[in-house]
C-alpha cells in the first residue's frame, strides 16, 4: 500500500490555519536481508552493502526525501554513521525504482575486548526509527608494526614477513598492498601467534645482523615501524608471498587490509585503434 503525503498547517487563533504546504508521509519498513559485511576491524571503516526489500513503497519519493542512518549498538556504546539508498550492481542507469540496498561505513569502533566484540546493526531511513537487528562484530584493530628484512634488492624476489595484529578474521583473508603494488591474498591458516621476544627476535630472523645494527644507527632517523613490546601478543604472516620488486614500486609503505574485491570492467584502446576488454 502507498500512502499520499499529508499537508500539515498551524493555528494560534481558531480555525485559520496556516498555508505553507509542509509535507509528512509514511512509509513501509524496509526489511533488511543481508550484509555484506559482518565483522571489521574496529579502527578501519568498512563499506557496507545491505540488501534491502523497499517492498510497499514509492522509491522515488522515498529516496528524494530519506535521511537514512546506520546504528551499531554495543550495550551502552552507539554510533552512526550517514547511509543512503542505492542499487547494486552498479549500473549506468539511474533508476529509483530497482533501489534495492543500503550503503553505509562501519565506525572507528573502541574496543572493551581486547579481541572482538559483538554488536547490533540497525537501519533507520528517518534518523530516528530504527529497525533491522543484524549482527556485527568489530575486531581487533588492523595494523602492521614491523616487516622483515625491510630492504631487499631490485632484481630478485624477497620473502617479507610481517608483524602485527588484527590479520584474523572469521571470514575473510587479509590482502596486502605494496607502495601500488599488490600479492595474492594471505589465507587466515597462514596466520600465526606470535609472542615478541627481542632476543629471539633479533636472533632467528633473516637479516639480523642488519637489524641489530638498525637498532644503534636509527636514533638519529625518525621510526617508520611501531614499537613492539616484549612479551607482547601479535600476528604473524609465516608464509608470505614472495614480492617482485617492479620498476614502478621501488619501495614505499605496505598496507594491509581485509575486504572485499571489487571487479571492474575497462576498454583499453591500442594505437592502431583496436580495442580490448579486461
Amino acid at each position: 500500500m502507498l500512502w499520499d503525503s499529508l499537508y500539515i498547517d498551524a493555528t494560534v487563533i481558531g480555525d485559520e490555519f496556516t498555508e505553507n504546504e509542509v509535507e509528512l508521509f509514511y512509509y513501509q519498513d524496509p526489511i533488511l536481508k543481508s550484509s555484506n559485511i559482518v565483522e571489521s576491524p574496529a579502527n578501519i571503516q568498512s563499506q557496507l552493502l545491505i540488501a534491502t526489500d523497499f517492498s510497499g513503497n514509492w522509491l522515488p519519493r522515498l529516496i528524494r526525501h530519506a535521511t537514512p542512518k546506520c546504528r551499531f549498538t554495543a550495550g551502552s556504546k552507539v554510533q552512526t554513521t550517514d547511509a543512503q539508498i542505492i542499487t547494486y550492481p552498479f549500473t549506468g542507469v539511474r533508476d529509483p525504482t530497482r533501489a534495492n540496498s543500503i550503503h553505509c561505513k562501519s565506525p572507528r569502533w573502541q574496543l572493551d575486548a581486547e579481541e572482538a566484540e559483538k554488536a547490533t546493526l540497525d537501519i533507520s531511513l528517518n534518523g530516528q526509527n530504527y529497525g533491522g537487528n543484524l549482527e556485527f562484530t568489530f575486531l581487533r584493530s588492523l595494523k602492521i608494526h614491523r616487516d622483515v628484512p625491510m630492504s631487499g634488492p631490485v632484481v630478485h624476489a624477497s620473502s617479507v614477513k610481517l608483524i602485527g595484529q588484527g590479520f584474523k578474521t572469521h571470514s575473510r583473508d587479509s590482502e596486502v598492498k605494496w607502495g601500488t603494488q599488490a600479492t595474492d591474498p594471505i589465507a587466515a591458516r597462514e596466520v600465526q601467534d606470535y609472542t615478541y621476544a627481542l632476543e629471539d627476535f633479533l636472533n632467528t630472523v633473516p637479516g639480523s645482523q642488519e637489524l641489530r645494527a638498525y637498532q644503534g644507527e636509527a636514533r638519529s632517523f625518525p621510526r617508520v615501524d611501531s614499537h613492539l613490546n616484549e612479551g607482547g601478543a601479535y600476528d604473524v604472516v609465516a608464509k608470505p608471498p614472495l614480492l617482485t620488486n617492479g620498476p614502478r614500486s621501488l619501495g614505499g609503505p605496505a598496507y594491509v587490509e581485509v575486504g572485499v574485491d571489487e571487479v571492474l570492467n575497462y576498454t583499453a584502446t591500442a594505437a592502431d585503434g583496436t580495442h580490448s576488454t579486461e
